[in-house]
């Protein structure tokens, strides 16, 4: 839960440009605007959100899930294999 108030590198970025604009009130608009266009991005995490938690914890996820993670670990471990097998 934690993890979300850390600002995102977009922030950062958008905090230079505002910093760098010509007064204190473009760069406060630069942020103003930069907030409201993160808005709908926000509320559909929100209200997807809890929907997506649902059926990511639905059995047939979590199967699905677990059967895919151990496949890719078995390729992971045969990984260093495959190279004697190419000479």
């Amino acid at each position: 839960m934690l993890w979300g108030w850390l600002p995102c590198g977009l922030i950062y970025s958008m905090l230079l440009v505002a910093a760098l604009a010509r007064g204190p009130l473009l760069g406060a608009a630069t942020m103003l605007s930069f907030g409201l266009g993160t808005v709908p991005a926000v509320l559909t995490s929100v209200l997807l959100g809890g929907q997506a938690w649902r059926a990511a914890t639905a059995r047939r996820w979590n199967l699905a899930a677990g059967s895919l993670l151990l496949v890719f670990g078995l390729l992971t471990m045969l990984a260093p294999l495959s190279r004697f097998a190419h000479h």
